[in-house]
């Protein structure tokens, strides 16, 4: 991937989170070679700044936002902003890097429609958010932020797959362009290892290039990296992981 499409991914991203921000009146920012969105809530992973320039400046600005805020956040460095981690102290701490990846939706073998998964709807906001905060262990009401913003046919999207009239896993998407974003793969642990998640995956990436995307993005753990792999997924870059909460569960 040359740079001007990394930096197309690093963008994506961003801009999602400011559209998530902007429709429940949080704090939403950019600037070259960083961006920065404060869902306003508890869990750190709510609250996301990227940078990729290594100026000081921009990532003593960064930090202070959030301080401001007086909320847990999660900083992502990514490229040469990965030199700037040396220059955190206390009480920032890293965290495992995530593998960001991105998938070719015009090539390789077709994800095939699933009956099960459907766009959610404002009346599924409590179910999405349920299974989200169960799967991350997260507070219903940290979960209800993201819902909030996920409308059908817009930016940011929700999804659940649905067996036998049961909702047993959801993700959020984010549409720009010609590329789709998948955020909080979520299956809880009672509905695990049957599937669920790999099948919703498939059927929102079938139901998105039918809209046109031709690109796939996320951000993996190192646990979630082998399963998106296998589908055809590819990393593109690492980015490093600080914090200023004690710990943060992984954004995918």
């Amino acid at each position: 991937m040359d740079d001007a499409e990394l930096e197309r991914v690093r963008a994506h991203l961003g801009t999602v989170l400011a559209t998530l921000a902007a429709r429940i009146g949080a704090v939403a920012d950019a600037g070259p070679g960083w961006w920065i969105g404060l869902t306003g809530g508890v869990a750190p992973e709510l609250n996301l700044a990227l940078l990729t320039t290594p100026d000081v400046e921009t990532l003593d600005g960064t930090l202070a936002i959030v301080e401001d805020a007086g909320l847990a956040a999660l900083v992502l460095l990514a490229g040469p902003g990965r030199g700037l981690a040396d220059r955190l102290g206390s009480p920032w701490a890293t965290l495992p890097a995530v593998a960001v990846m991105t998938r070719d939706l015009t090539t390789g073998p077709r994800d095939a429609p699933d009956r099960r998964v459907r766009q959610a709807g404002p009346a599924d906001a409590e179910v999405v958010a349920d299974l989200v905060a169960a799967a991350h262990s997260l507070t219903a009401d940290d979960t209800a932020i993201t819902v909030a913003a996920a409308l059908p046919g817009g930016v940011v999207r929700a999804w659940l797959l649905e067996e036998d009239g049961l909702a047993v896993s959801a993700v959020v998407s984010g549409h720009l362009d010609d590329a789709v974003s998948l955020w909080a793969l979520s299956t809880p642990p009672a509905f695990a290892g049957r599937g669920y998640g790999r099948a919703l995956l498939a059927g929102v990436l079938a139901q998105s290039r039918a809209d046109g995307a031709r690109l796939g993005m996320l951000a993996a753990t190192p646990a979630g990296v082998p399963l998106y792999e296998a589908s055809g997924w590819r990393i593109v870059e690492e980015w490093d992981l600080v914090t200023n909460a004690g710990s943060a569960p992984p954004l995918g």
